[in-house]
């Protein structure tokens, strides 16, 4: 049956069914009707909830049937896009495709269509609207057609469908990309910690028959923080200012290659840095404040012969402790007190450059094998590096650095950590 007759009978389904069933008659009931419908409910309730259950297939036919046109519609940077851009975009292609089939749609069909395509766009698809939902702690999704939700400690299945497996395989993948994990044939399972405490597996095949997909959650979505990460470091990395820092550091590097001597020579990299700077953003037709310029040369400098973005943390006396819990989340100690940075990098590849900048003189490794190592800096600073999987959140870092000048007993007592008594008793 195609999806344009089934949707007819459901429609005429629906509105025959919005009045009480008066004489009790059964009816054929429809699969989904049966997964959820009790047997014991009064013939009054037993309509209006057949009405609101048909109301819901409804919709998800709709969707089915409209989702190829409206997304393929839309621009490559859509999920780039401001809500109300994407909105505006998506409404105009929704109209185009209801156009081409020559479907009628209400006004609350119109506004769910809309709400699902930004979903399927900048969410996470069917279960996006369950993942906004406070009561919901678990969604499990068993097969395509098959979503189960626990709400207030009772668990039920939903209307709420994919299209396929293809549908569930995509929001699978996009979920392990959120998390920077990778789940595909090779790698047949994911499960990784969320920002909330909560938790997500899944399994695909040849695993399973089927994929499988289980969200355990709090109140609040826990990917929101995470789409909105990964939507800033697209539109960073598209950015022309890191266009140009990855021109100039390309262009450095080859320079380094033909005389490695530059490696030892800060003050003439400095000036072939400042002499291809120049070249390019003269040929970018790009515009720079002072500030900016000098910003982006020390960023390429730290890059090339420090530590990149912890250079800067590495070189602030004030600064006692380095904690990097993945690329995005870079904390320090300073005077005592626990803060997080502004620093971050570009993705775990950039954070793990820097890891392998640090092992490689020492003549140390870290990977899958051997995925915790403890190491020094040459200022004799320890380093502790874990990486997935004994790290959940990616690779993590933590660096206690050591005083350049050694403290004084005088130090010792302005600290609290001495008594004058305790200091002369030593001195004794």
């Amino acid at each position: 049956m195609s999806l344009m007759r089934r949707l007819e009978q459901i429609r005429a389904g629906t509105e025959e069914t919005v009045a009480p069933v008066s004489d009790g008659s059964p009816t054929e009931p429809t699969p989904m009707q049966n997964a959820t419908l009790p047997t014991d409910t009064a013939s009054g309730k037993r309509a209006a909830t057949l009405s609101e259950m048909a109301a819901e297939e409804v919709l998800v036919l709709l969707r089915d049937m409209l989702m190829d046109s409206v997304l393929e519609a839309l621009p490559a940077n859509a999920e780039q896009l401001g809500v109300v851009t994407l909105r505006n975009l998506i409404e105009e292609a929704l109209n185009e495709a209801v156009h081409r089939q020559g479907l009628t749609l209400r006004l609350e069909e119109r506004r769910f269509l809309s709400d699902e395509f930004i979903h399927e766009v900048k969410g996470l698809g069917p279960i996006e609207r369950l993942l906004n939902d406070p009561l919901v702690t678990r969604i499990t999704v068993n097969a395509p057609d098959e979503i189960w939700v626990e709400r207030l400690g009772m668990v039920q299945r939903t209307a709420w469908t994919f299209r396929n497996e293809e549908h569930l395989w995509r929001i699978i993948t996009k979920i392990a990309k959120l998390l920077e994990a990778r789940i595909d044939q090779r790698v047949p399972m994911l499960d990784k910690t969320l920002p909330d405490g909560g938790r997500v597996r899944a399994k695909v095949p040849p695993l399973v028959s089927t994929p499988t997909l289980t969200v355990d959650k709090g109140p609040e979505n826990p990917f929101t923080r995470l789409i909105q990460q990964h939507q800033e470091r697209q539109q960073w990395q598209q950015d022309t200012t890191e266009v140009l820092r990855q021109s100039l550091q390309d262009r450095l590097m080859q320079e380094m290659e033909r005389d490695p001597s530059l490696m030892q020579q800060r003050d003439r990299l400095v000036r072939l840095l400042e002499e291809s700077f120049e070249s390019e953003v003269v040929s970018r037709n790009i515009v720079l404040s002072r500030s900016e310029r000098v910003q982006l040369q020390v960023t390429l400098i730290n890059e090339i012969l420090g530590y990149g973005p912890l250079q800067l943390l590495l070189d602030d006396p004030e600064i006692t402790e380095i904690m990097v819990n993945g690329p995005f989340h870079v904390y320090v100690e300073r005077r005592g007190r626990i803060e997080m940075t502004n620093i971050r990098f570009r993705d775990e590849q950039h954070l793990m450059r820097v890891v392998e900048k640090i092992l490689m003189p020492l003549g140390k490794r870290v990977d899958e094998r051997v995925p915790m190592v403890d190491a020094r800096l040459p200022d004799g600073s320890r380093v502790n590096i874990v990486i997935p999987p004994v790290s959940l959140n990616g690779p993590c870092v933590t660096i206690r650095k050591f005083s350049r000048e050694p403290f004084t007993i005088n130090d010792l007592i302005s600290f609290g950590t001495l008594t004058p008594e305790a200091a002369q008793f030593l001195q004794a």
